[in-house]
């Protein structure tokens, strides 16, 4: 019987895949189908073939799976049976064939085990695209717009002038009362006033005209006081921006960097939340949460009159903001095969890039920040109605014992892919669920405790990987934070300058998918720092503050912004291919904490170049060298599975590692 809930959980469907689904969304309607809520997440139309067959929908294929296993058994009701009737024992003379699960031998080698069911269902196949193109690219553009906001909301107008109290004055004839600038001779003062009651003045010399004349001809003597009654400001690039609203200038001007800096601890605050509850409690629910709570309080962030509260806000806000890029890009790495992570990487930093290029063209029609944050964060809201097509991991149902959605969903990716799950492949994934239920007891009856941060430092090799994937993580946050912060500064036109910051991260995403794939993710990451300190470096052989350097300081400072975003690239692929399922989430929390929190120096490097123009440059390109070395000391992950423990993490490469040292 139809129900007003199924034909909304079906509507909900049609935005986020593009119409794909209007004729299934039809026919069901028509015959009075009501598929329960958690099938609905795994239904994306396929396109039509000529094959009839081949054109078969995920909607119909939701239909007959939810009438098979409405009445599957719960892990819980599992485990009884999987006690009673399994007896696995791991020989030693075995254990150098973990990869080979036709046998499985040993419950810490789930990982190869699982690559290769998942590589019997299709590998990369038409179900992981479409998960991968219809929802978590579209999540990626949508937090990348999210985060560009802030590099526009805290800009500072170009100019800026002591108001006076004279009223229909134009900025002309205003800057024309003001004293010069000491360092600028040519150049009106920006913080400070005649010591001159500009009011009486103007009746006595009888007008405008006649002021100005006193003005100039008295200039030398007299004496000057900081602005009393407010600044005026240029409306480029904002008509009002956070610096003229709430007069974030001439002593205060650090308020506006602390407007950049402060939502970065925000979000560095909520990074072990996130990747505990990810790790806790799935992937999924933990994403939407972030995503209405982060949409929901930059909304209101947006009309907050004072500067302090608003400040407040936007750091409870910004809490949410990690998990909201990175719960996505792990999702999409655990439905993937080894060969296809580094290709899904690039897809995602190109999305993210053009999230970029695109916020560039709001922020140019949008000048007000405030409509710019509301607008840049409130229409996400729709992106809750990927709920009903999100799939959870199936490395993290397996890791807590969820056999039975497990299997589920390896069922739905075997029919969207036009394999069979039956058979060896369905054997194959009961002996590996069987392997985990008898570890998981083992652990409960030795009263194992659960996996968490401290289990990165209890062993030696683990230890000595996650510091090396920390340090790397700081010393690449600071330059690309760095470098992405002194893009709008960079010649006269902000919205030119992060356009062509943003714009050049394609071709970046081109050289990675070129490399990382084929001479692996260390060498990738070596050869992007060494050209990044090398373009940095060679910013400090020109003229500074010269019209002459700009073209050379741009070309230089495009290249070290597109090799540090292919190094940031398969940073993070590689956090996320050393680190276990069952703390992934929690490291790459760990190495995004303290690299979110390092990348903080990023600004306030880049706030020394009215100093001198190129030292932020040298001082990224000296960073980039130890990243060089960190880079080296990593091992090669190029075609490996993901880890499932901390024990597989212990065990393998060894003796590669210290090789590579």
């Amino acid at each position: 019987m139809r129900t007003s809930s199924g034909i909304c959980k079906r509507i909900s469907l049609i935005l986020p895949t593009l119409g794909l689904a209007l004729l299934d969304l039809a026919s069901c309607s028509q015959r009075g189908l009501n598929f329960p809520q958690r099938e609905l997440r795994h239904m994306i139309r396929p396109h039509r073939t000529r094959d009839a067959r081949a054109g078969l929908s995920l909607f119909a294929i939701g239909e007959e799976l939810a009438e098979s296993t409405d009445d599957m058994d719960t892990a819980s009701d599992m485990e009884p049976l999987i006690a009673d009737h399994i007896d696995i024992t791991v020989p030693n003379d075995e254990m150098d064939h973990a990869n080979d699960i036709s046998a499985p031998k040993h419950a810490d080698n789930l990982g190869p085990q699982f690559e290769e069911i998942l590589m019997h269902l299709g590998g990369n196949g038409r179900y992981q695209k479409y998960i991968v193109f219809l929802v978590l690219l579209p999540m990626c553009f949508a937090s990348s717009i999210m985060a560009s906001a802030w590099l526009f909301i805290t800009s500072t107008p170009t100019d800026h002038w002591c108001r006076l109290p004279l009223d229909n004055l134009t900025s002309s004839i205003e800057k024309s009362l003001l004293p010069m600038d000491e360092n600028e001779t040519s150049k009106h003062a920006e913080c400070r006033m005649f010591d001159l009651n500009y009011t009486e003045e103007l009746e006595v010399q009888g007008g405008v005209l006649g002021l100005v004349d006193l003005v100039n001809s008295s200039r030398q003597r007299l004496p000057t006081i900081p602005c009393t009654d407010g600044w005026g400001f240029d409306r480029y690039p904002q008509s009002r921006s956070l610096a003229s609203e709430f007069g974030l200038v001439c002593g205060k001007d650090f308020l506006t960097t602390l407007a950049f800096i402060l939502p970065s601890l925000g979000s560095v605050i909520g990074i072990p939340f996130g990747g505990y509850l990810a790790d806790r409690f799935g992937r999924k629910p933990t994403y939407f949460a972030a995503l209405l709570f982060f949409v929901g309080v930059g909304t209101i962030a947006s009309f907050i009159p004072t500067y302090v509260p608003f400040l407040a806000v936007v750091c409870i806000q910004n809490i949410a903001s990690s998990p909201v890029y990175t719960l996505p890009y792990m999702i999409g790495v655990e439905i993937l095969p080894p060969d296809s992570r580094s290709t899904f990487a690039v897809l995602l930093t190109v999305l993210y890039t053009m999230g970029g290029v695109v916020f560039t063209g709001l922020a140019y029609f949008v000048r007000d920040w405030r409509w710019l944050l509301f607008s840049s964060t409130s229409p996400f809201l729709l992106f809750s109605l990927y709920w009903f097509i999100m799939p959870e991991s199936p490395r993290f149902l397996l890791q807590t014992g969820s056999y039975a959605k497990a299997e589920k969903w390896l069922r739905i990716v075997a029919r969207v892919n036009r394999k069979d799950f039956g058979g060896a492949t369905e054997g194959k994934f009961r002996q590996l669920t069987d392997a985990h239920a008898r570890l998981a007891r083992e652990d409960k009856e030795h009263r194992k405790p659960r996996a968490s941060y401290f289990d990165f430092f209890r062993t030696p090799n683990m230890r000595r990987k996650i510091l090396l994937l920390t340090y790397l993580a700081c010393n690449v946050n600071v330059v690309y934070s760095g470098l992405s912060f002194y893009a709008p500064s960079l010649g006269s036109d902000p919205y030119l300058s992060f356009f062509l910051a943003s714009l050049i991260e394609i071709p970046s995403s081109i050289f990675t998918q070129l490399t990382a794939d084929r001479v692996g993710r260390r060498t990738t990451m070596v050869v992007c720092f060494a050209v990044t300190s090398i373009a940095c470096f060679g910013t400090a052989f020109l003229p500074n503050n010269s019209s002459s350097s700009y073209a050379p300081l741009l070309i230089l400072f495009m290249i070290a912004k597109m090799c540090i975003t292919s190094a940031f690239t398969v940073q993070e692929l590689v956090v996320h291919e050393i680190c276990p399922t069952v703390l992934r989430g929690e490291g790459v929390a760990l190495t995004n904490i303290v690299g979110y929190s390092i990348s903080n120096f990023g600004p306030i490097i880049v706030s020394q170049r009215a100093h001198q123009t190129a030292f932020p440059m040298v001082v990224f390109g000296a960073t980039s060298v130890i990243g060089i070395l960190c880079a080296l000391a990593l091992p090669e992950t190029l075609h490996m599975p993901l880890p499932e423990t901390v024990a597989e993490v212990e065990n393998s490469g060894k003796k590669a590692d210290k090789r590579q040292i």
